[in-house]
């Protein structure tokens, strides 16, 4: 059996014992790795025992090769974008602890056991679109996902980042009227100002706008 096969069959005790080299190596015929693999068999099955086993994959195959969170997939994105997508918040606390667990450890390679700086940072990596994770869960309207994002960013430099229309987190959530997320993003970090998208919009005045369209429909 190969690193592939043994993903699709949600197979734990093989990324167990596999060679790291293998593991890290082995693709599919459009480039994804096990790890990616395991990812999309586990939000495609409804079985709740093969998603724990998917999900248990994912844990093994991190623990041997934990670079394989920055993976990117065909639309740029990573793993975290895939589960903030799905609303898949044991997913996310995984890949959000293992990111944090690999920087307490200074980005000590376990796969080689060499020491290499690496500069990445799980949270602000972007898709094509310039998506961060927290992006893409705003978009979908979903709370606790990007809670929990926010929550894992310190510095507030998730409610910064623009996608490609200059839209941050919070341009997006009040387009959509959703008074949860604006509360939530709002309260991460009350005090900051907000620039304009790329149409000249800022979070305030697109509520502005929203407010005054709602007094005309009355």
């Amino acid at each position: 059996m190969n690193p592939i096969s043994a993903a699709k069959n949600g197979d734990v005790d093989f990324f167990r014992q596999v060679e790291i080299n293998v593991l890290r190596e082995s693709r599919d015929e459009t480039g994804r790795s096990a790890f990616s693999t395991a990812i999309i068999e586990g939000y495609l099955t409804s079985s709740k025992q093969k998603k724990e086993n998917y999900l248990n994959c994912c844990k093994e195959i991190l623990k041997r090769c934990p670079s394989f969170i920055y993976e990117s997939n065909t639309c740029g994105g990573t793993a975290l974008h895939e589960a903030a997508l799905n609303d898949d918040q044991t997913t996310i606390e995984l890949l959000i602890s293992t990111a944090n667990a690999t920087a307490r450890k200074q980005l000590e390679d376990i796969e080689s056991g060499i020491t290499s700086q690496d500069n990445r940072n799980l949270l602000t990596m972007v898709d094509f679109s310039k998506s961060t994770a927290l992006h893409i869960a705003v978009k979908r309207g979903y709370l606790e996902s990007a809670k929990l994002l926010t929550q894992a960013d310190q510095s507030n430099e998730l409610l910064r980042m623009v996608d490609q229309n200059g839209n941050t987190a919070l341009h997006i959530a009040v387009e959509n009227h959703n008074h949860g997320l604006v509360n939530l993003l709002v309260e991460a970090d009350p005090d900051y100002e907000y620039r304009a998208n790329v149409y000249g919009n800022t979070p305030l005045f697109i509520a502005f706008q929203e407010a005054l369209a709602g007094d005309e429909r009355r």
